[in-house]
């Protein structure tokens, strides 16, 4: 929905009329977390305007403020296609969806999580691993590690895929085999119908003929 705003620790939110195609549109979508956290967003879809051009989008933009439009620490202009994930530096982000197109891109889907900075060295082996929610698209993951000190602790991770369909050639085959069988039944049961309505009225024709002879 557009200009929301969010605090839960975790959530989802899309571009307008996602997963069908988007008109144009001025968006924003605010996610406030608590001092010392930050936020990260994981795209399911993402689908706005054409590839970026020498590295510069045009038309439909998704941009990401990190704290604020005016002061921002940290702003990420994204288009095309090829988008996965993004974490904030400061405790608070911005979203404006920005579109001028019409029927053309099916824009975005995505899930974000308020988290405490990682630090990459803190973080020992997973020991264990468990599915907290899950959608169609995305599995947030809760992580059992351990860090070099020893001690047990846990983070959650957003893993989310691409939904591809595809069918065999034998599958499209049967589809197809199976559609001009109906069609056939189809043309037949007509024919019928029409002969056996043209020999009624030849019949009835007949008789009114030899009634006047």
């Amino acid at each position: 929905r557009c200009n929301s705003t969010f605090t839960k620790p975790l959530g989802t939110f899309a571009s307008p009329y996602y997963p069908l195609m988007y008109s144009p549109a001025y968006c924003t979508y605010t996610i406030n977390a608590p001092a010392g956290k930050v936020i990260t967003i994981s795209f399911s879809k993402f689908d706005v305007g054409p590839p970026p051009f020498n590295s510069l989008c045009y038309n439909d933009v998704l941009i990401i403020y990190d704290k604020s439009v005016t002061f921002s620490t940290n702003t990420k202009v994204l288009c095309g296609n090829n988008v996965t994930s993004y974490t904030s530096k400061t405790n608070k982000v911005i979203l404006v969806f920005q579109a001028t197109t019409k029927n053309s891109y099916t824009g975005f889907s995505a899930n974000y999580m308020i988290n405490s900075p990682e630090n990459p060295t803190s973080h020992g082996p997973v020991v264990h691993t468990e599915i907290v929610q899950q959608n169609s698209t995305c599995k947030l993951i809760k992580e059992h590690y351990i860090t070099p000190e020893g001690e047990h602790k846990t983070r959650y991770v957003w893993n989310c895929f691409s939904v591809s369909f595809s069918l065999s050639l034998g599958a499209i085959i049967a589809i197809v085999v199976s559609a001009a069988v109906v069609l056939i039944g189809i043309s037949i049961t007509i024919c019928c119908c029409c002969c056996a309505c043209c020999a009624t009225c030849v019949k009835k024709s007949g008789q009114q003929y030899s009634k006047f002879s």
